[in-house]
């Protein structure tokens, strides 16, 4: 008996390390192997006492165009986009789909809502926080505001970048005016 308890026991404890490890892997598999896409936020007030440092991230281009949208998506559908880069190198969303589609090049994501020919999507939660040393937080948040609230209107001196691998996302790094967030605050 006491035989059986230390061998469930020992396989526990095997689960237990197992889980951390597996994302941590997942994460690292998608930084390494993933390919980096460009995302434009947009300003959004970013405060919010209960989840601690980071810099809150909306995102603009959620909308694409589809004929027929309304008769094929439903709300909270899970669908698949296609990510395609415009000419400067930023992600715009094509091809929206039920099924996964053959490239690697996509984000699993769901329907936000649907118009006559128009659907839009959520982006993925991991994508809207980037979490900050706690000092630096409060100082990249005004930075944040004022380089997306002056901007001109094709300016772009704010933009993420983030891996994608099979319809996983990760955020790599958050640029200031081309600057990492992080080099660009110590220079402030």
């Amino acid at each position: 008996m006491k035989l059986v308890r230390n061998i469930a026991f020992g396989a526990v404890m095997l689960l237990y390390l197992w889980f951390p490890f597996s994302m941590i892997a997942d994460q690292q598999r998608i930084l390494k192997r993933g390919e980096v896409f460009r995302f434009r936020p947009q300003p959004v007030d970013p405060y919010d006492a209960f989840r601690g440092r980071y810099i809150v991230l909306q995102f603009m281009d959620q909308s694409i165009h589809f004929p027929n949208a309304q008769d094929t998506f439903q709300y909270d559908d899970k669908i698949y986009v296609s990510l395609e880069k415009d000419s400067l190198g930023f992600i715009y969303f094509s091809n929206p789909s039920l099924k996964k589609p053959d490239t690697q090049n996509y984000l699993k994501t769901t329907v936000q809502h649907t118009s006559k020919d128009q659907v839009s999507v959520d982006i993925p939660e991991n994508l809207g926080r980037y979490y900050l040393n706690e000092k630096l937080a409060p100082l990249a948040e005004k930075k944040y505001r004022e380089l997306l609230n002056n901007r001109e209107s094709n300016e772009v001196n704010v933009y993420l970048d983030a891996r994608v691998l099979d319809g996983e996302v990760l955020i790599e790094e958050l640029y200031f005016e081309g600057v990492p967030v992080g080099e660009y605050l110590k220079n402030e």
